[in-house]
Parts: C-alpha cells; structure tokens; sequence
C-alpha cells in the first residue's frame, strides 16, 4: 500500500482490504478462516455491540486471554468504535491483573477460556467493570463472546476517529513500579506498518501469497503489533495460540509461512528442536526478531538452520515497537553466515555501526527517532518528550481531552514522515 492510499485510520485499513482482497483469508486460527469481507463484518458487530453497552469513545476494554482470531476481531472492533483495547499479560499473578484492569477503568473485560478461574478471583476487586464476557464459554454465569457480538446488526458503525485517537493500551512490565499503559495512537501504529514508506525495504514488502505467524503473545507489540502488519498489506495472518516450539516449525511447514517475528529466546527453543534439521525452510523468506540482545553464536546457527532473511528490530512497547531496523547481510540461502563490513547509518545524532545491508531507510523515512508514547498510570499519564524539544518537533499530536487522562494531560506521537 503506497503512501498516497495510506488509510486515514486503522478502521478504514479494513475496508480498503475488502475492496481489494474481500475474499482472500485475513486470518486463519485453529483451522478456521475469516476473510478480509467476513472479518469486516464481525468488527462492525463488535463496534455495534460496544456502542449498545454504553461503551463510549476514548473508553478503555480489557482481554485476559491468550492469542486467537477473537482478539483481533475485538480489537479492530474497538478501534471502529473509537474504543481502547488493552490486552492484559496473562502470565501475570491475580494481583497484577486486578491491578491493571483495574488501572484502565474497563467496564467489560472479554476472558479466554484458560483465565476462567483468574477472572472469577479479580471481579469483586474491580469496581468499574461492568460486564465479562467468555471468548469461548468456561463460564455459564457470563456471556458467550459469539452471541454477545452476533446480537448487532453488521452494519458499519461509521463513528468519527482522528488518527491522533488512542488505538491500544499496552502495558509495560513495571521493573521500576506498577506496570503503565503505552498508549499507542492510529498514527503510531500506521507508522509501524508502513516501515520504510517509499523506500520500502524487501522485508517489508508483501505479496498476496505471503504468509504470517503470530507467535508471541498479543499482550506484546510484538504480536497484537506483527498480527496488524501483515492485515494491513493483505496478506493472512496465522495465529498460534501460544509459542510452542515444535507448532512453530508444524506452522512454517504446513501453513507456508514466509514471514515471522519472534524473541531470540523463542529462536533458541525451536532452532534447538531435534527436527528443526529436517524441516522445510524454503518457502520462509524473513525471520525478524527484538526485543533482547540475541547471542552471535544463536544469529549464525539460526542462519544456518533457517537459511532465510533475518532483521533485528530495535525499540520499545513506548515506541510502537519498532524504531530502527537492521537487516543482517547474508547471501539468501547462503549458509555461510558470512557478514559484509559494517556500515554507520546516520539518523539525526544517533549513530549505528553494525553489519547489515544498505538499507538504512527506516532511518532516513523516520528523519528523527520516534517520540515514546505517552503512558496511563493510576498517578496520570507521563509526559514522555526528547529534551529541549517542542511538541511539534517530537512528533506529537494536539493534546487530548482531559476527560480520560485521570490527572494529566499528554499527546500521542508519532514519527515525522516525508
């Protein structure tokens, strides 16, 4: 999708998809396919439904459940609603999730069927919620996800979203305090997909025959962001469940995978399977990775094994995930693992020097680092800016209504295009 047909929002990316590829599958979870036209459909529902509830714009919903189509339907059924969505780390104890749905006020909280017993023990501790509903029963006392959303009409909700509007919540791991709330906007997360805008780089170029894993868990940029990527160039989308090694390698087998993002620590575990020596990488074209440092000696036996592109994805869940992308320079399907010299990109008054390709796009595309998004906390949300920098100059939007930033005001960001 070229600059010039960039939807204005995350909503309308939807329904350029079903013009040009209605038919064609959006996502594919557990054997069963949505199209990019039933998709629509659904997340005019989830929108419908939201609005009948009394859930109104700039209101926060939460998910306590692991990776499914059902997220990603109410995820993008929120943002037609002008609704948050803040997917919740499930792996966390009761006390931190009654902590973090709590913190962003929900009042309806959709629960997967393996949270079951952690929702019932949190609910009497969360005053604002409202209404939970099961994605797939567990639960006779609560509503059923498929009834609850197949109860509205399908038509498009047509509610008005600036792509300034908070499009998702996520939370960070709270290392130095309680966990605050990365408020990614529209602009934010167009800016992610679009890396590389008119010059985009081979990795981020897609076809409709390519195929992605959704891996990591959707409470991370690193799935609820990687499951957007591949939508918004209309390409499917497959989804695990949860990361498990030898899935993995049955998904790049048997689904085509051609493109993944995972954390060097998953690399390890399915690189080491027994059987990874014996698998089918030849459809598999990228493998991209973040979110740690990864060990040289794991970088060249994953070269070796996979025989595939790789790029190392540098930023934070404050960033939208990506800010620099580095792509490693090896021949495709060179086993050599052999690194061309270094070359020093220079973006702004950050300097890199390590082996990658000429292909310092993002860079030139985004002119100045990325301005962290603001985050939502129980004290208020924290002003988060580059020193000695104007608003404008960092990238951020006009500030937002007071009515939903409990004690403070601040702005969503993004980087500044060309």
């Amino acid at each position: 999708m070229s600059v010039s047909q960039e939807p204005a929002n995350l909503a309308d990316m939807i329904r350029t998809q079903v013009k040009r590829r209605g038919s064609s599958v959006a996502y594919e979870f557990e054997g069963r396919q949505t199209s990019f036209a039933e998709f629509d459909r659904l997340t005019n529902r989830v929108a419908n439904r939201l609005k009948a509830l009394g859930v109104k714009p700039r209101d926060r919903i939460a998910y306590l459940g692991k990776n499914s189509d059902t997220f990603f339907e109410l995820l993008l059924g929120a943002m037609k609603a002008n609704v948050v969505m803040a997917p919740v780390n499930w792996r966390l104890a009761a006390p931190e999730i009654a902590f973090i749905v709590a913190d962003r006020k929900a009042p309806v909280l959709f629960v997967g069927p393996e949270l079951v017993a952690q929702a019932r023990a949190i609910q009497s501790q969360l005053p604002d919620l409202r209404t939970i509903i099961t994605t797939e029963g567990g639960a006779p006392e609560w509503q059923d996800y498929a009834a609850w959303r197949d109860a509205q009409s399908a038509d498009d909700p047509k509610v008005e979203i600036s792509r300034q509007d908070v499009a998702i919540q996520l939370y960070t791991s709270g290392t130095t305090g309680k966990p605050k709330g990365a408020m990614l906007s529209h602009a934010n997360l167009l800016n992610l997909v679009e890396t590389g805008e008119g010059e985009k780089p081979d990795w981020n170029k897609w076809t409709e025959n390519d195929v992605s894993l959704v891996a990591m868990p959707v409470f991370h940029i690193g799935g609820s962001g990687w499951g957007l990527v591949s939508l918004y160039h209309g390409a499917k989308g497959v989804i695990a469940r949860e990361f498990d090694p030898t899935k993995v390698l049955d998904f790049i087998e048997h689904s085509k995978i051609t493109k993944l993002f995972m954390v060097p620590a998953a690399m390890q575990f399915v690189v080491r399977q027994p059987r990874a020596r014996q698998v089918d990488f030849s459809r598999l074209k990228y493998m991209l990775y973040g979110a740690s440092p990864i060990p040289a000696a794991l970088l060249k036996e994953c070269i070796e094994v996979f025989g595939c592109g790789f790029v190392q994805l540098y930023g934070m869940t404050e960033t939208t995930g990506t800010m620099w992308p580095f792509r490693l320079k090896t021949t495709s399907r060179d086993r050599s693992g052999c690194a061309r010299p270094a070359r020093r990109c220079r973006a702004s008054s950050w300097r890199f020097s390590i082996p990658m390709e000429n292909d310092c796009r993002r860079a030139r595309s985004a002119r100045s680092p990325p301005a962290p998004a603001p985050t939502w906390s129980a004290t208020g949300i924290c002003r988060r800016r580059p020193p000695g920098r104007s608003a404008a100059r960092a990238g951020c939007a006009p500030e937002t209504p007071a009515a939903w930033t409990r004690t403070a005001i601040s702005t969503s960001t993004t980087a500044s295009r060309t």
